[in-house]
């Protein structure tokens, strides 16, 4: 009960008192001592804790396929929990691989396991949209969420859940339009569920923030981004990490409607960041990013190249991103350009599109961007024809692939 109210510390702690009284009759109840050993290991997980989640599933895992069998239920279930606690360290090889082995086994679910497949489909989504695996990532979730509507009817939980990451894959896909109707969909059944001082209507909020404001719902975007971040401290079930992160979206709702108010949120993010010592890493290079962002909005050009350099350094820092360093680059050449920096401009241009050729899983979108950047060096140097002749096609396809509608002057590319 207390870990369903999101009261993780509390209930790992009640678990870990459980496991003590436990362990004095170990042979009579080793099966309930290695699943309350494998809750607390997902409490772990939603501690921020990954390592310990890791270390704890590993050491039990071989007891389970012992006490249960290999093929069990009990260990489908803790090596989905495994491959998420992967995901969560950047170990994105080790949790692809888990997910590659288990998602052909929720297959075969009889009824009396259907909402567990459900549960672990949406584990293993996530993981693999963590490890870039985005098709994958897609048929797991899409088939999660309809199976809990039939299950449980259309306003329910793991829906909510799933959508949630759903929407991260189309956004990270480049399919902005769909990861806007489909996150929007997710608050709507959240708020319904718990209100909206309810974690997962938080969480949906800030993650449709990118969406929107990719498709040109600025408004929206700010709004959803403000009601995610108000009173976020007192809301169950919110870490620092995601409030960090909520309010890094804030700042980017906030852009292009008020520049400097922007630079102000993202620069207070950073310093968060370096207090926590998170300043190393993907979601540091983010925040980077959007400050970029603000910058160039702001008209302080060369701010915004610096801020791109660091967003390119901090994501170099973590597990290979090629999409995010270029797209670090491209916001960087942006600047260079405006700064007529032509050359520098020209190679960052090159850099990133040998970055996006690297990705196993490419989306239709990045390339677009590519040419929408490469319009903007032409313009700054005079060849305006030339930049238009690019920049018009690229435009139309973005708003027909992916609902995009960016202002005339790109300030980054996301």
């Amino acid at each position: 009960m207390q870990g369903g109210l999101n009261h993780n510390a509390l209930a790992y702690e009640t678990l870990q008192q459980a496991a003590s009284v436990l362990r004095r009759h170990e042979r009579v109840r080793a099966g309930q001592l290695l699943q309350i050993e494998g809750e607390a290991a997902l409490q772990l997980s939603l501690l921020d804790r990954p390592g310990e989640a890791v270390e704890r599933l590993y050491r039990i895992l071989p007891g389970l396929a012992a006490f249960y069998g290999p093929e069990s239920w009990e260990v489908v279930l803790h090596q989905a929990m495994l491959a998420g606690a992967y995901s969560d360290l950047d170990q994105h090889a080790e949790a692809a691989a888990l997910v590659t082995q288990i998602t052909p086994k929720l297959d075969h679910a009889d009824a009396a396991h259907a909402l567990n497949a459900v549960e672990l489909r949406i584990q293993l989504g996530y993981a693999a949209w963590n490890a870039r695996k985005r098709s994958a990532a897609e048929d797991l979730l899409g088939r999660a969420i309809a199976d809990a509507d039939r299950l449980l009817g259309p306003v329910n939980s793991l829906s909510v859940e799933a959508q949630r990451t759903l929407g991260l894959v189309f956004t990270s896909g480049g399919r902005f339009e769909e990861s806007a109707r489909t996150l929007r969909d997710s608050v709507d059944r959240a708020q319904t569920l718990g209100g909206e001082d309810f974690a997962p209507t938080r969480f949906a909020e800030s993650f449709a923030v990118i969406a929107l404001v990719m498709t040109g719902k600025i408004d929206e975007a700010r709004a959803m981004a403000e009601r995610s971040v108000k009173d976020a401290a007192k809301v169950e079930g919110l870490t620092p990490s995601t409030i960090r992160g909520f309010t890094r979206r804030l700042g980017l709702g906030l852009l292009y409607v008020d520049a400097v108010k922007a630079t102000q949120v993202l620069e207070d993010v950073l310093a968060q960041e370096q207090r926590a010592g998170a300043d190393k890493g993907g979601a540091h290079g983010t925040t980077l990013l959007y400050l970029a962002g603000a910058h160039a909005r702001a008209g302080h050009h060369a701010a915004a190249a610096e801020a791109a350099r660091q967003a390119a350094l901090a994501f170099a820092e973590g597990p290979p991103n090629y999409a995010a360093l270029a797209h670090s680059k491209l916001t960087e050449a942006l600047a260079r350009a405006r700064l007529h920096q032509a050359a520098e401009a020209e190679s960052l241009i090159g850099e990133a599109r040998a970055l996006l050729a690297r990705i196993e899983e490419p989306n239709q979108t990045d390339p677009l961007f590519v040419e929408l950047v490469e319009a903007e060096r032409l313009r700054r140097a005079g060849q305006i024809a030339e930049a238009e002749r690019i920049e018009l096609p690229a435009r139309e396809r973005l708003r027909a692939i992916g609902g995009i509608s960016q202002p005339p002057e790109l300030a980054l590319v996301l």
